[in-house]
């Protein structure tokens, strides 16, 4: 009788110890198992509002339903090996002041983000605003529609993508020019979802540019792949002055990008930047348009004064396309400074010569690259 006493009271202690252990920081547990009867969104939203961080358990699939997290400064979602679903976008800021200080620190590192569509969600799964010190990590995103952004930037600085794998869904329009990383100015046309945020008086539409912009080691589907843009829209419309405006310090390095009816990579508007060892395709099979471009650099304003003086880097690339693979121009007055193209391999559907075009350079180098008719 004492020996099945002392046994039971062992058992109470053990299990009076093992209660108490605590559960780890931030950690939110599944309720909707990815079935869509229930969501996970005010969890996670409890948790990241109570703490700034939120980790999800790997092996579970949360459901954030029909509903947009709007994230805050210094933020951060681990989501490493858990599977993440919904209807509406994923998430996005509200910026309440420019100057990119409207979210800065947030993170997320991990997951697989997939909409519940088949099809995807018809809008950008992911947008920043006036934001710095922005990362996503470890990410596959199988979220928005192949004529929809993945990732939206709109005038941010030292942002990193890294190590993601990011494809659109769905079928895209054969004329479609939508890409699924988007670098963009803040502009009325271009940035159309900050009205409602109260843009004008806000100032939110202060034609700021991106700055410090790194993709590394993504592979990256889209459209359009990557498109650092111009406010084409607000020219059109008479806001000539949103030209003027130049994204800075853009580094391209160790992607696979694919642009399926346009441009495997576009850089518009960029003043510094360097593109090495990645592999950029672009699809489009009407060879003769300049959206079949692989790679495609163009000034569409003209370069303020201070900031004439820069270079290009093209480095170690694989690059194929149909009019060009790689290309060079201006639309404006103002000339690239220097550009270096080294060891890439260029392949062009209309033949070797047209491989490479440069117009309005100064200085061009070049160094054991390879050209050849794809």
């Amino acid at each position: 009788m004492l020996k099945k006493f002392c046994c039971g009271l062992l058992m109470l202690v053990f299990a009076a110890a093992f209660s108490c252990l605590p559960v780890q920081a931030g950690e939110v547990k599944s309720v909707a198992g990815g079935s869509g009867a229930k969501s996970d969104y005010k969890a996670i939203k409890k948790e990241l509002e109570d703490t700034g961080y939120v980790k999800l358990v790997a092996g579970e699939t949360y459901d954030l339903g029909n509903k947009v997290l709007h994230v805050k400064s210094n933020w951060t979602i681990e989501a490493t090996g858990a599977t993440i679903m919904g209807r509406n976008c994923i998430l996005l800021n509200v910026p309440e002041c420019t100057g990119y200080g409207a979210i800065q620190n947030f993170r997320i590192n991990g997951g697989t983000w997939v909409s519940s569509n088949p099809q995807g969600v018809e809008k950008s799964a992911i947008k920043i605003s006036h934001g710095q010190n922005i990362s996503f990590t470890n990410m596959t995103m199988r979220w928005s529609n192949l004529n929809n952004h993945s990732i939206e930037l709109v005038g941010c600085r030292d942002v990193t993508i890294s190590n993601c794998n990011i494809d659109g869904l769905g079928s895209g329009s054969s004329n479609s020019v939508e890409e699924a990383i988007q670098i963009d100015l803040a502009a009325p046309l271009t940035a159309l979802f900050l009205a409602d945020y109260n843009a004008w008086a806000l100032n939110l539409w202060n034609g700021a540019p991106c700055e410090n912009i790194l993709i590394k080691n993504c592979y990256v589907r889209g459209c359009r792949g990557i498109c650092a843009n111009f406010a084409a829209k607000d020219a059109k419309a008479g806001r000539k002055g949103y030209l003027k405006k130049f994204h800075r310090n853009i580094v391209i390095t160790g992607n696979t990008i694919i642009g399926e009816t346009s441009e495997g990579l576009a850089m518009f508007n960029v003043l510094g930047s360097t593109v090495s060892n990645n592999t950029i395709i672009s699809r489009k099979k009407q060879i003769f348009s300049t959206y079949s471009i692989g790679c495609h650099f163009c000034l569409m304003g003209k370069i303020p004064r201070l900031y004439r003086k820069f270079t290009v880097k093209i480095t170690g690339n694989l690059i194929g396309g149909g009019r060009n693979a790689l290309s060079f121009n201006s639309q404006s007055k103002s000339s690239y400074d220097r550009i270096n193209i080294k060891y890439n391999k260029l392949y062009c559907k209309r033949g070797a010569k047209r491989a490479f075009s440069a117009t309005k350079v100064g200085t061009i180098r070049t160094r054991g690259n390879y050209t050849r008719k794809w």
